[in-house]
C-alpha cells in the first residue's frame, strides 16, 4: 500500500498501470475508428464516439490531477483544452477533416468530461480511504462490452430524406432551364452557411446536362476538383426533374472528408429531385429533395448532421437558382427557353429508354 495523506499522495504503481491501460484503450479504439473496415467490423460507432473521449478524459485528469483535488470545472477545462489541441493537430496534419471534427466535438466533450469526473471522484475516494486507485478493470471492461454488443447487433440500413424549398419571383418556365443547365457559378453566388463557409465543403461550380450512351447525364462540379453525375430518371417539363446519383471517383472524399464516402458501406446518397409549383403569374416555388441511406448505431445523431449538411448545400443551390431566375434579362430567358427546347419530351423519353 502506498503511503497517503489527506492532502496528497504519491503517483505510484497503480497510477502507472491505469495510465498504461488508458493509453492502450485509446490507441486500440483509435485503430477501430480509422481501420475498422480492414478488420471487417460492421460498425464501431459507439466505441469511437464515446469510449475514446472517456478514456482520454480519464487519462488527462490522471496526469493533471493525480490526487483528485481540483474542482469539477477545472477537470472539464483540462479535457476541453486537451481535445481542442488534439482536434487542431489532427486537422493540421490532414488526419481528420473539419466535418468529422465537427461531428465528434458535441459527443467527445461530454464523454471526456464524464471520464475525467469519474477519475476525479475515484481519486478523491482513494485519498479519503487511504487506498490506491484501481480503475484498470473498469476502463477495459466498458469498451470491450460495447464492442461485443455492437458486433452482436450489426446496424441496419435506414432511409433518410432531406428537402428544402424556396419561393421565386419568376414563372416556372424561367426557372426550368436553370434546372437543366446552370453554368459558370461564381464564388460570390449563394448564401453563407455552416457547411460551405465554416466546414469548407466546396461550393458548386456548374451543372450541365448531356446525352451519353446510358441516357441523359447531368454533370455536376463543386469547386475545382469534385465531380459527380446525376443520371436522369424522370421529368415533367417545367414541373419536375429527377435523377440517381453516380460517383465515378473518390473526389468527394478527397476534397471534403476521407471518412465520408457518398457510395460506401455506411452511407449511400441515392437520388435527387426538383419540383416546381406555379404560385401565380410571376411566382413559383422550387423544392429540392435528396434521398440517401445510412447504417450506424448512431444513425439518429448522424441523421441530424445529414439534414444540416445536405440542407445547407440544397439551400445554397436553391438561392443561386432564385437569384438567376429573378435577375435574368429577357435575352437570358430566351436563351434558357432555347436550351430547354433541345430536350423535348420525346427526346428525353427516348434517352430514358421509355417507348
Amino acid at each position: 500500500m502506498i503511503a497517503m495523506s489527506e492532502t496528497g499522495r504519491k503517483f505510484g504503481r497503480a497510477d502507472h498501470v491505469l495510465t498504461a491501460t488508458l493509453l492502450t484503450i485509446l490507441f486500440g479504439t483509435a485503430l477501430l475508428l480509422f481501420y475498422s473496415d480492414l478488420w471487417g467490423l460492421s460498425d464501431a460507432g459507439l466505441v469511437a464516439l464515446l469510449v475514446i473521449p472517456a478514456a482520454l478524459g480519464g487519462l488527462t485528469v490522471q496526469f493533471a490531477d493525480p490526487n483528485g483535488s481540483k474542482s469539477m470545472l477545472g477537470c472539464i477545462g483540462f479535457v476541453t483544452l486537451g481535445l481542442g489541441i488534439i482536434f487542431l493537430l489532427t486537422y493540421l496534419a490532414n488526419i481528420e477533416g473539419l466535418i468529422c471534427i465537427a461531428m465528434l466535438f458535441p459527443l467527445w466533450i461530454p464523454a471526456a468530461a464524464v471520464g475525467a469526473l469519474v477519475n476525479r471522484w475515484n481519486a478523491g475516494e482513494a485519498r479519503k480511504q487511504g487506498r490506491t486507485r484501481l480503475m484498470s478493470a473498469g476502463w477495459v471492461i466498458v469498451p470491450l462490452a460495447l464492442l461485443a454488443a455492437e458486433q452482436r447487433i450489426p446496424p441496419e440500413w435506414n432511409s433518410w430524406e432531406v428537402s428544402r424549398e424556396i419561393e421565386i419571383e419568376a414563372p416556372a418556365k424561367t426557372v426550368w432551364p436553370l434546372l437543366i443547365n446552370i453554368p459558370a457559378i461564381s464564388s460570390d453566388e449563394g448564401t453563407f452557411n455552416l457547411t460551405q463557409d465554416i466546414l469548407m465543403v466546396p461550393r458548386p461550380s456548374e451543372a450541365k446536362i448531356q446525352r451519353e450512351s446510358d441516357g441523359l447525364i447531368r454533370k455536376a462540379q463543386w469547386g475545382e476538383n469534385i465531380r459527380f453525375k446525376e443520371v436522369v430518371t424522370g421529368f415533367e417539363k417545367g414541373t419536375m426533374l429527377s435523377w440517381n446519383f453516380r460517383f465515378p471517383d473518390d473526389s468527394v472524399q478527397q476534397y471534403t472528408d476521407r471518412h465520408i464516402s457518398p457510395d460506401g458501406d455506411k452511407l449511400k446518397i441515392i437520388s435527387g429531385r426538383y419540383e416546381i409549383k406555379q404560385m401565380g403569374n410571376n411566382r413559383s416555388k422550387l423544392a429540392l429533395t435528396t434521398r440517401y441511406k445510412m447504417r450506424s448505431h448512431m444513425d439518429l445523431y448522424l441523421g441530424l448532421w445529414g439534414d444540416l449538411l445536405l440542407g445547407d448545400v440544397q439551400a445554397n443551390i436553391l438561392h443561386i437558382i432564385k437569384m438567376r431566375a429573378e435577375n435574368s434579362s429577357g435575352e437570358h430567358r430566351v436563351a434558357g427557353d432555347r436550351i430547354s427546347s433541345l430536350y423535348t419530351s420525346t427526346d428525353l423519353l427516348l434517352a430514358l429508354g421509355t417507348p
